[in-house]
């Protein structure tokens, strides 16, 4: 499966976007797949979904909530209050800006993040970090390091 992705649009910002065409749902195989390619590094169903969605529509899905969006509804990351004023949200779809170099760079890649494993109060280590052009990490400790996902 090919993943192509064009610069994001923002009207909030790091709402990024795939371009290209995209399959209507997943199947039982495509996700059965996609899990097997990231054994070791994709660690749990819901994982994998949220990869699939990124792959098939091109954005993370609804259960993700910029800081923005989340900062207009009340959040305060030092309470750890996301699930009391977002109940089932997770933070995602923000700018990763890749300070330390960690991830590969190229002419006009911009990175973007969402959390893992989220279920309310304060938010983990862990972090997926995709690209506006189709690449995908996983870091388990909070930027120090990262795995690539695999998407075919």
């Amino acid at each position: 499966m090919e993943v192509t992705i064009e610069n994001p649009v923002h009207e909030i910002p790091g709402d990024a976007k795939l371009d290209g065409e995209k399959p209507a749902a997943s199947s039982s195989s495509e996700t059965d797949d996609l899990a097997a390619l990231n054994r070791g590094v994709l660690d749990s169903p819901e994982e994998v979904a949220v990869v699939q969605h990124i792959v098939q529509h091109g954005t993370l899905p609804d259960s993700f909530i910029t800081k923005r969006e989340a900062d207009k509804l009340g959040w305060n990351a030092s309470q750890g209050n996301l699930g009391k004023v977002a109940p089932g949200k997770s933070i995602g779809g923000d700018r990763f800006y890749n300070r330390e170099g960690e991830l590969p760079e190229a002419p006009g890649r911009k990175y973007f993040e969402a959390d893992l494993d989220y279920h309310g109060g304060h938010r983990g280590a862990e972090r997926l970090v995709y690209s506006n052009d189709g690449l995908i990490f996983v870091t388990r400790d909070h930027y120090r390091s990262f795995q690539q996902v695999k998407t075919h």
